[in-house]
């Protein structure tokens, strides 16, 4: 199989975390054939694909401490598959704002940028995104440092505040979603914090290391 749909596989079947992933696109297929996208359907994919991608930053979030919790191998194999996908989500959500709300108009794209904080907010999550997403890339690993390549993952923390912040301006009727996720970050960051004094933190500090070590030099020799 190549390498690149390797992912895709296990054992020559679609794992659980391949079905969660397309879950959300098999949801929209059955909107649009139902005709349920509303009469916006723009609009309505605008906010579906930003929701996609805050629950998908969350899930990757909590993939490490799950694996702290239960020790299965799959939660730390597919959590870069996750990230990635949430920034797909992400630049889907990027690219419909551009012909919502802009028309992709430069003109437009410039001013609203300069004058509206939720979306500097969207473009700073965007390229920290960006930047998390090219550290799969081995011609990216090979040149960064174990260190470097932790310190960048750490990312994920301010990207996922800065969501919600953006996330809240633009609310217009129902914050329950908001407080939904809030809850869901208050609780991924306490359930991180406890298992740092547990044996599987250590555990799973040697892994990413070894994880990161490992990539770099197969970058480094491909």
């Amino acid at each position: 199989m190549p390498t690149r749909l390797h992912w895709l596989h296990t054992g020559g079947r679609w794992s659980w975390v391949d079905l969660l992933l397309i879950t959300p696109l098999v949801y929209l297929g059955c909107a649009a054939w139902q005709d349920e996208l509303g009469v916006f359907p723009l609009e309505t994919l605008l906010f579906f694909s930003g929701h996609a991608a805050l629950i998908l930053l969350l899930i990757t979030l909590g993939w490490g401490s799950l694996y702290g919790l239960t020790r299965w191998p799959v939660f730390l194999t597919s959590r870069k598959h996750l990230g990635l996908a949430a920034f797909a989500w992400t630049s889907l959500h990027l690219l419909l704002w551009l012909e919502w709300e802009t028309g992709w108009s430069l003109g437009v794209i410039a001013q609203l940028s300069i004058d509206l904080l939720y979306i500097q907010l969207g473009w700073l999550i965007w390229l920290g995104l960006a930047l998390l997403s090219a550290t799969s890339w081995s011609w990216l690993r090979q040149r960064l440092t174990p260190r470097s390549w932790q310190v960048i993952h750490w990312l994920i923390y301010p990207l996922i505040a800065l969501s919600l912040w953006h996330y809240a301006i633009v609310i217009r009727l129902d914050y329950t979603p908001l407080h939904l996720y809030t809850l869901s970050l208050t609780l991924l960051l306490g359930l991180r914090f406890w298992l740092s004094g547990r044996p599987q933190s250590e555990a799973l500090g040697r892994y990413n290391r070894q994880s990161t070590k490992a990539n770099t030099s197969n970058a480094g020799s491909s």
